[in-house]
């Protein structure tokens, strides 16, 4: 018996040829045998010089005929796409996919699915239609319709920021019977520069739809938290019959960037000869008044540049109105309880009445 109790003979690893056609096929060899003679037993695998030579031998033993690879016989990523049997709604998502992966990252690249690659193939195959058939849609657009109509397209929000529409909307809906201001009257539409912040404002006087938004409004029902974050660049009060009216005035810090016409967004002189005419053109867009009305005067403190960061509403002391608590801050930082002492706090009570006036609205104090 040989030394570490290792036996040799037929059955050994050891005397085993790599040849298969040169050994015998024992019945250890089997996948389940479940006596361990060998490493290969252990691990149900054969070794790599083993298995080449199988390979090798059933080559030589099939003839050519086997040796020429067929599609069966290469790995997947040994073919090519059209070795695959694929329907057309396959083929056409590998195509796809192929074609997006020069603007796809290898992270979100797994994110990408067939839906997503079908909706951008839709997209390629819509219809351009010419700019002049949007505009003649847009004669047939109602007022609250216009966002919308712009959202559609390119081309349609083109013709909305153009002063031709604007015109043809106010013409489409002016009523002779109603007393406008001056500079809301037919006679103004020549004046190209800000001419949609005219057709807006005019509408809210007669068109009937967007008459009744500003009537059904009730005391106490605009949410002065609205304002918080934003600026107060004016504050002034006057007296109308009874009671006070006092005014705050504020700005949004970030005003929207249209994408599209980059160029509009920077507000330009009026009354200059060579500055562009902007149809869009609305000094107070970003703006909006806050109306408290109280039925004695208040003193209050001037906090003009300083930045809303809290307001609350409670009933006053007398049980009959309501007590309005403004907390303003020079910078823009959070409402903690430490800002809130260090701030600067109007109290206004009673309060019998508060409006948020935006730049179309009627009642707004506004200079065209």
């Amino acid at each position: 018996m040989p030394r570490n109790g290792k036996r040799s003979g037929p059955g050994s690893g050891r005397s085993r040829s790599l040849d298969p056609t040169k050994s015998d096929f024992t019945l250890y060899d089997y996948a389940h045998s479940t006596v361990l003679r060998s490493h290969r037993a252990k691990t149900g695998r054969l070794k790599k010089g083993e298995a080449n030579a199988f390979h090798a031998q059933v080559k030589k033993v099939c003839g050519k005929s086997t040796v020429m690879l067929s599609d069966n016989s290469l790995e997947w990523f040994e073919k090519d796409i059209n070795d695959f049997n694929t329907s057309d709604d396959e083929a056409t998502f590998i195509l796809l996919k192929e074609q997006s992966e020069n603007g796809i990252t290898g992270e979100n690249f797994g994110n990408c699915t067939r839906g997503k690659l079908e909706r951008e193939e839709l997209t390629n195959r819509g219809t351009t239609y010419p700019l002049d058939v949007w505009f003649l849609i847009g004669r047939h657009i109602r007022p609250e319709d216009v966002a919308s109509f712009s959202a559609i397209c390119h081309c349609s929000h083109i013709v909305v920021h153009s002063a031709r529409f604007w015109i043809s909307l106010y013409k489409r809906f002016y009523n002779p019977g109603v007393d406008l201001p001056n500079l809301l009257q037919p006679s103004m539409l020549h004046r190209v520069h800000g001419v949609k912040n005219r057709v807006v404002r005019a509408l809210f006087y007669f068109y009937t739809p967007f008459q009744n938004r500003l009537r059904c409004m009730a005391p106490f029902e605009n949410d002065p938290d609205l304002l918080e974050g934003k600026r107060c660049i004016r504050m002034w009060h006057q007296q109308v019959k009874n009671s006070w009216h006092f005014y705050f005035k504020f700005e949004r810090a970030t005003p929207p960037v249209c994408p599209l016409f980059p160029a509009r967004n920077t507000f330009r002189a009026v009354d200059s000869l060579r500055a562009e005419a902007n149809a869009l053109y609305n000094r107070e867009e970003n703006c909006t008044v806050l109306q408290v009305v109280s039925p004695g005067f208040i003193l209050l403190p001037d906090v003009v540049g300083q930045i809303l960061i809290k307001t609350f509403v409670s009933v006053g002391h007398e049980m009959r109105s309501h007590r309005l608590k403004l907390v303003f801050h020079t910078n823009q930082v959070r409402s903690t309880k430490a800002v809130l002492t260090n701030g600067t706090t109007i109290t206004m009570d009673p309060v019998t009445n508060i409006h948020i006036l935006r730049w179309w609205d009627p009642k707004y104090p506004c200079i065209f």
